[in-house]
């Protein structure tokens, strides 16, 4: 957000000189007087804001308007861009940093912006400052906003550029794959928290078998388009996308998850299982014994499985069915199949009712279905099954 909160060049050093000479001018007194008057102004002003004000803000202070000051230093300066203490800017950004990480990425050196940002008394508001003095690329390079998704330890497309210049700010940043917000006044910076708080677009109740029928519909149709979708099972809420779309990837994302970790594959059938992987006699009891239900059995792959994004390299596949009818009839409709995973954060409790989703994984959702609290409420069992042997991966609903 060069533009909008960096645009007073006065906070270079190198243009002091050139502020004394204007004082000394307009107060008709020498360079050095100029100098102690205008530190003087600076300091007394320092101490009634108790925040450091701008050395373009002192100015104004001395009856010396930005626009003089932007008439001499030609397009250094933006008229009405001075910078002082904006107390709702502080109150909203504080606010967003509870739940997100925020960074800011400048072509302006360090101490110039930890000095407007101080000037604004936003400067505790940010995880991480990337400026010239770090970093050995310039906008519009993408590797400057690469270089802070590492820092962050993010995935790009979990970030969200904010900017007031598309050629320098957006485009480098959308290249990576980031999500991008044009500003071009403070009344937009203002707007941002409707772009980061939950925008989950539709939440759809069920509390009976009445609209089923239509329900699944509807989900499956969310689903085809490529969107995310959180579905009740019988063990815990989970994030579903069709896998063989660009949507499991942004299940990742919505989770935080590693990428190395591979999702469960939700079938609508038993008989279904055969198609996606190898199925020994051993899992062929286990899922007559226990599917539908909460085992969830990890299989050989067949050759060919070409879900990349399910296994994440491996050769073997997590599948289970579901013991919920609704659940069933979507999986039907979309396709046969669904990549799953439980619908937290990583690390977190997985949840049992709609109403305890995570506000941050909701950005990413079209649609939430709420029939309530699940069943069984535990996660599924995870067991690996190699022959004869079943290795438990993860102790959950069904003890074996």
């Amino acid at each position: 957000m060069d533009g909008t909160l960096y645009r007073s060049a006065v906070l270079d050093q190198r243009y002091e000189e050139s502020i004394y000479q204007m004082v000394a001018e307009r107060k008709r007194v020498s360079l050095a007087q100029a100098r102690i008057v205008f530190r003087t102004c600076h300091e007394t002003l320092a101490a009634r804001l108790k925040v450091r004000p701008s050395k373009l803000f002192t100015l104004n202070e001395m009856g010396i308007s930005d626009r003089v000051w932007a008439a001499r230093q030609g397009r250094c300066v933006k008229p009405g861009a001075v910078l002082k203490p904006d107390l709702r800017l502080r109150k909203m950004l504080l606010e967003l940093s509870a739940d997100f990480r925020l960074a800011v990425v400048t072509n302006n050196h360090r101490a110039n912006t930890l000095e407007t940002l101080a000037c604004l008394g936003i400067g505790e508001c940010f995880d991480e400052i990337m400026t010239l003095s770090e970093s050995r690329c310039f906008k519009p390079s993408s590797e400057l906003y690469r270089d802070m998704a590492g820092r962050l330890r993010v995935d790009p497309a979990e970030c969200l550029s904010v900017g007031d210049r598309y050629h320098l700010d957006l485009e480098p940043a959308a290249a990576i794959g980031m999500h991008t917000v044009l500003v071009q006044s403070m009344q937009d910076v203002y707007q941002l928290p409707k772009y980061l708080l939950p925008a989950c677009a539709e939440t759809l109740v069920l509390r009976n078998n009445r609209g089923l029928e239509a329900a699944a519909k509807k989900v499956a149709a969310v689903l085809k388009a490529g969107h995310l979708a959180v579905l009740p099972t019988d063990t815990v809420y989970g994030l579903s996308a069709i896998p063989a779309t660009d949507a499991v990837r942004w299940i990742y994302r919505a989770k935080g998850r590693a990428k190395e970790n591979p999702l469960v594959l939700l079938l609508a059938d038993a008989r279904e299982a055969a198609k996606y992987a190898r199925v020994t006699p051993k899992a062929q009891a286990l899922m007559q014994q226990h599917w539908p239900g909460g085992l969830t059995l990890v299989l050989p792959a067949k050759p060919g499985t070409s879900w990349g994004k399910i296994t994440r390299g491996g050769r073997t596949l997590a599948l289970r069915v579901p013991d919920n009818a609704f659940m069933q009839k979507v999986i039907r409709l979309a396709g046969g199949a669904l990549a799953t995973t439980s619908a937290n954060r990583s690390g977190e409790p997985a949840p049992i009712t709609a109403q305890t989703l995570d506000a941050r994984m909701l950005a990413f959702v079209h649609l939430v279905v709420d029939s309530g609290p699940c069943p069984v409420k535990i996660p599924s069992t995870v067991a690996r099954v190699q022959g004869k042997r079943i290795r438990i991966l993860r102790p959950g609903a069904v003890a074996l």
